[in-house]
């Protein structure tokens, strides 16, 4: 009788052993895919960028060592220095996978240099709004929609009410720019009503909305492109969407590694406002999104207007991305090039095709459905006529089903 239980107990055992196995290599696997350290081993060519595989294979060894004692070694001392070590490693994986190994400064909301965006005012003497050949067959001429939105796009939404606002009626109040959380707190507090901005609303506006009990009614009326930068020196003239992953994730560090033979290491800068921090380069990568800090633009001088621009100009191991249309219309470079991605130049065409990888719709903010002139407004924005003046503007045409 004692036989065979000891036999059912070894069984058992035994059972557990191969099920803990089995969850340890699955859970292994599917953690090294989701990094993508998987297929990406070839071109890691840093210590901390093979930190995290590492760290994740050497936990997966121990724990399936610890698995794997027999009975009676369970309580001897090198079991428990086996566990301690697997804990340490669990724990510094947390921040060599997202990048807390690199120190950052904190991200700041705007740029200390504010920008000027006074050429792009409506129905100024000398202004550079893009127009349409004939008037709009849309006009507005009381009870002007108040409008605000991100800088990005100021030059897009003043454009829209130059071209449909009575000049006799209109004031400078009536249409500003600000950040995307100032704008959107503008929307919800009844001073504005609508509001522009790229991408997404943030969840922090969407639960002081609800708060406010305020419905914020998103409507795509474009497109526009984020475009990588680099020195006009760099050889590199296209990237795939896997490279840029790798190197804003920092598994790939050095331009020999992407081709450029006599390149040094890659500088992979981000932006201090709210679209180009951490947070809207997850956004902006989707599925690439990437597990390291990347760069911030090294100086105080920097963090000005126009500044990445300066800094890729005198740093030819740069790299940095930006929207087209800054990048294109209000800081042009001769000594930066836009970067082709996946083959694709970010053109007008690349985007109707929806060939280009990054992109973000442009989307008109409204507290809940839209009524009246701001009903007609972006109603305009998504005609014919709209659109072609939104491609004039320098941003992208079709603005297809908003996802949040």
């Amino acid at each position: 009788m004692k036989i065979k239980m000891k036999t059912i107990r070894k069984i058992i055992y035994t059972q557990f052993r191969l099920y803990a196995t089995l969850v340890i290599v699955v859970k292994y696997y599917r953690l090294i895919v989701d990094l993508e350290y998987l297929p990406n081993l070839s071109v890691i060519d840093n210590p901390l960028g093979r930190l995290p595989f590492i760290l994740l294979t050497g936990v997966c060894v121990l724990l399936l060592v610890l698995v794997w004692r027999k009975y009676q070694e369970l309580f001897q001392r090198s079991t428990v220095v086996f566990a301690i070590v697997a804990l340490l490693g669990g724990i510094l994986l947390i921040p060599a996978v997202d990048g807390s190994f690199y120190p950052a400064p904190p991200v700041v909301e705007a740029d200390p240099v504010a920008l000027d965006l006074s050429s792009f005012e409506p129905f100024s003497e000398d202004t550079k709004l893009a127009s349409l050949e004939e008037p709009a067959t849309l006009t507005i001429a009381t009870d002007l929609p108040r409008l605000d939105g991100d800088p990005g796009l100021y030059p897009l939404y003043a454009a829209v009410a130059q071209a449909l606002y009575d000049e006799e009626s209109y004031s400078a109040d009536v249409v500003t720019y600000s950040s995307k959380t100032e704008a959107l707190q503008a929307l919800i507090s009844g001073e504005r009503e609508i509001i522009f901005i790229s991408g997404w609303i943030p969840r922090e506006q969407e639960e002081e909305a609800w708060k406010a009990g305020v419905e914020l009614s998103p409507a795509a009326v474009g497109q526009e492109f984020f475009v990588f930068l680099a020195n006009a020196a760099n050889p590199i003239n296209n990237l795939t969407s896997q490279q840029i992953e790798n190197i804003y994730s920092r598994k790939t560090t050095k331009w020999k590694t992407i081709g450029w033979e006599d390149g040094g290491d890659i500088l992979a800068y981000q932006g201090t406002d709210e679209s180009e921090g951490p947070g809207g380069l997850q956004i902006l990568l989707r599925g690439y999104a990437p597990y390291q800090n990347p760069y911030y633009l090294p100086e105080d001088e920097w963090l000005e207007a126009g500044s990445l621009m300066k800094q890729l100009a005198a740093d030819p191991n740069g790299l940095g991305y930006t929207r087209r249309f800054y990048a294109q219309t209000m800081y042009p470079n001769e000594q930066v090039k836009m970067l082709k991605i996946d083959g694709m130049y970010p053109s007008n065409e690349a985007m109707r095709r929806d060939n280009y990888s990054f992109d973000d719709a442009i989307i008109a903010v409204t507290k809940g459905e839209p009524t009246g002139n701001s009903k007609q407004l972006i109603d305009w924005m998504r005609s014919e006529e709209g659109q072609r003046l939104i491609e004039k503007s320098g941003y992208a045409l079709g603005y297809g089903d908003y996802l949040e």
